[in-house]
């Protein structure tokens, strides 16, 4: 499973134990009654309760119009793009957010290059209750369980509000200059223990470890006004292992 800055990249939806991404540990304690379609959905759209911590930031590092614990309600397309395990090709998949509140959202899979019987796959999330649809089956499923005050599930883990003014904060965060269109870019690197590339990165351009560490390094573009991410690029050694791009955005107030 490859690891940038802390942050699993596949699979989605399993119970685990990650790092957050101010890499303090933090144990998912999703049910797995309340896995959503989790066999095919490891390759597609994923919810996460995140728990405990990742809302308290510092309230210094904030310039937004909004509080920098939310956003304002929005609807967004992004494609989501990373390496392969092993042999595998390129996973890319195509999802529709609408986001009212951290605890009011919607999930649906509007494309995936490998996965194409589960297209139009959704998951709702209203407060306790997680609905979600399998369209292979026609399946609609509802799942309600007590969510704790300080827990809350996300539709990615790039999407959790309060995230980048946390991240500002950090000795090794670097904010790009010359941003432009209301948007600025940080940078994130790190050192992380080598390990020997999988087949798919080696194929694209990995090599074998010749050091103790690899270079992990995160780029994330954002609205200076609510620090709302629409881009992210992460790389190892150099080589673009996940890239997510916003291709669609409109918050409610008819910005875009």
């Amino acid at each position: 499973m490859n690891i940038i800055f802390g942050i699993t990249l596949l699979p989605k939806f399993f119970q685990q134990l990650v790092r957050n991404e101010d890499g303090q540990k933090g144990e998912m304690t999703m049910r797995r009654k309340i896995i959503v379609l989790c066999t095919v959905l490891s390759v597609a759209i994923g919810s996460t309760l995140i728990v405990k911590g990742l809302e308290e930031i510092a309230g210094a590092a904030s310039t937004a119009s909004v509080s920098p614990n939310e956003w304002p309600s929005f609807t967004m397309v992004y494609e989501d793009w990373r390496l392969g395990s092993n042999d595998e090709q390129p996973q890319v998949q195509a999802v529709k957010l609408i986001y009212h509140d951290k605890r009011h959202w919607k999930t649906e899979l509007l494309a995936h290059n490998d996965a194409v019987d589960v297209v139009g796959t959704w998951a709702e999330y209203h407060g306790a209750e997680m609905r979600s649809f399998d369209p292979r089956t026609g399946e609609l499923r509802v799942d309600q369980q007590d969510i704790p005050e300080d827990a809350v599930y996300v539709p990615e883990q790039w999407l959790i509000p309060g995230t980048i003014p946390r991240l500002l904060t950090q000795q090794n965060a670097e904010q790009l200059s010359g941003s432009s269109g209301g948007l600025a870019v940080l940078v994130l690197e790190e050192n992380l223990p080598c390990q020997a590339p999988t087949e798919a990165m080696f194929r694209a351009g990995i090599q074998p470890c010749d050091s103790e560490y690899r270079v992990s390094r995160r780029e994330i573009t954002y609205r200076e006004s609510d620090f709302l991410p629409v881009g992210i690029v992460d790389s190892l050694d150099g080589v673009e292992v996940h890239r997510v791009t916003v291709t669609e955005l409109v918050m409610k107030n008819g910005e875009e």
